[in-house]
């Protein structure tokens, strides 16, 4: 894991498409791929799947986020560590999962700039 660590941060600065793809395949699958010609259009943009978020009472967020706004949530899952919970909410029916809120009942806001 350190060789692949160590390539991650290798291939960032050079922006080294190819290699950066190659070390995070390793990392995903742990098989390597003996050949990876990947272009920078080969990993083109596509938008984003999901954000996450802290809140600290997540029944609120919910109500917020689905009886004002009119989104939709999902299931709220127990954490494995079992004190969080968290859930997606999406604008809407659509396949994007939108914003992912975990519980995290200390959270406390940055100091405003």
């Amino acid at each position: 894991m350190d060789n692949i660590c160590n390539s991650l941060v290798d291939c960032l600065p050079q922006r080294n498409c190819s290699a950066l793809a190659e070390a995070l395949f390793t990392m995903f699958t742990g098989r390597r791929k003996k050949t990876m010609n990947l272009t920078k259009a080969d990993i083109a943009w596509q938008g984003i799947d999901h954000v996450a978020l802290a809140t600290p009472d997540l029944e609120t967020t919910i109500h917020f986020y689905c009886d004002v706004l009119g989104m939709q949530a999902g299931e709220i899952f127990q954490a494995r560590d079992g004190k969080t919970r968290h859930c997606f909410i999406k604008p809407g029916n659509t396949p994007a999962q939108g914003l992912h809120f975990w519980e995290v009942p200390d959270a406390q806001l940055p100091p405003s700039a």
